[in-house]
């Protein structure tokens, strides 16, 4: 089991059709295996409409919870990051945390 993952290109590429985003049910159920409890999975986009769409997918999910104040600020800023906040632009975060569905 893995404690923390963190992919960092949870996004295809902007022309690239919506088919071909990672973050799906058969991800969040593979993360779900592989994750220890207690264990997080942090995602971040720029792409509004694929936030709220891994949201949902969370909303739907009694193992993991989404927690929007986590420790972004602690971890390292990608080069695509940099160019963001370079830029003024947003970038949507999340961190999930595995929890145990009787709790």
């Amino acid at each position: 089991w893995r404690t923390r993952v963190r992919p960092t290109s949870a996004d295809s590429p902007p022309a690239a059709s919506h088919r071909r985003r990672i973050f799906t049910t058969e991800f969040l159920d593979a993360i779900r295996t592989a994750l220890a409890p207690g264990g997080c999975l942090r995602i971040a986009t720029d792409q509004l409409d694929y936030f709220e769409e891994m949201e949902r997918l969370v909303e739907g999910s009694a193992s993991l919870q989404a927690d929007h104040e986590s420790e972004a600020d602690s971890l390292p800023v990608t080069t695509f990051e940099k160019k963001f906040i370079i830029a003024g632009a947003p970038i949507y975060r999340t961190t999930l945390w595995k929890v145990s569905p009787l709790t």
